[in-house]
């Protein structure tokens, strides 16, 4: 068996710049970036719109080789970027657009954006509209980067394909792709 997906990549990131503005402090930009992934961030009551967009810049703690972007939604507040366009490049100075989305398609909850191969250091997000009836309300719980290969099959070491004989411990969150299986006298 072939492993041809990445998984997302948690690489840390940290703001850049943005226009956010929450609805209240619970909302706040840095829900985006902490380690709870329960929280979220929710606009204010001004509508998301061409003349008023949702703006934000962020800087990843180290570049990664990314060709997909997914926008994680919270099941409860289905706000998630609808028309928007993606930028990327090596920091905030040299960044080129990525993709140009229109009428994005809400599966399993989130909105996932495809473009060509990159070394990312650094991307914004501007968002023009958003699939929140009514009010163009905007919220999301994280943006991930990752890499995928175009009907690639992702396989989990739990898959009943595999077959470990020793000792084997999971390492959560060390390796680059999100955990590491290792084994001592193992197979």
């Amino acid at each position: 068996y072939r492993w041809d997906y990445t998984e997302p990549r948690p690489v840390g990131q940290s703001l850049e710049e943005t226009n956010y503005r929450p609805w209240d402090q619970s909302y706040a930009i840095e829900n985006l970036f902490d380690e709870d992934k329960t929280n979220f961030i929710h606009s204010d009551r001004t509508g998301i719109s061409e003349e008023n967009p949702f703006d934000l810049t962020v800087r990843l703690a180290e570049p990664v080789t990314a060709n997909t972007l997914t926008i994680v939604g919270e099941p409860t507040r289905v706000y998630l970027p609808k028309n928007f366009e993606l930028y990327g490049g090596p920091d905030p100075g040299h960044l080129e657009k990525l993709c140009s989305v229109r009428n994005a398609e809400v599966k399993d909850g989130n909105v996932t954006a495809s473009f060509e191969t990159r070394e990312i250091g650094c991307y914004r997000l501007v968002v023009t509209d958003t699939t929140a009836p009514g009010t163009r309300y905007i919220a999301f719980r994280e943006a991930v980067l990752s890499f995928r290969i175009p009907d690639g099959l992702w396989l989990s070491p739990d898959e009943e394909n595999f077959g470990f004989r020793g000792d084997w411990t999971l390492t959560p969150g060390l390796a680059s792709f999100g955990h590491r299986y290792e084994g001592e006298n193992a197979v």
